[in-house]
């Protein structure tokens, strides 16, 4: 999931924090997301919640 959401975006995977975005892809599978494109959807929609900022 960090991959293909970072590949998206052009982000390098440090720029991501990876508990964060754990969770948010948990909550989300919690939740009833199940359908993989569906979550991934779904996580890079809110990939603002997770991006570590710099700077």
């Amino acid at each position: 999931m960090v991959d293909q959401v970072t590949a998206d975006a052009k982000w390098y995977s440090t720029s991501i924090d990876p508990q964060i975005l754990a969770s948010t892809t948990l909550a989300l599978f919690q939740s009833g997301v199940v359908n993989e494109t569906n979550l991934l959807a779904h996580v890079r929609a809110r990939r603002h919640d997770f991006t570590k900022l710099t700077g």
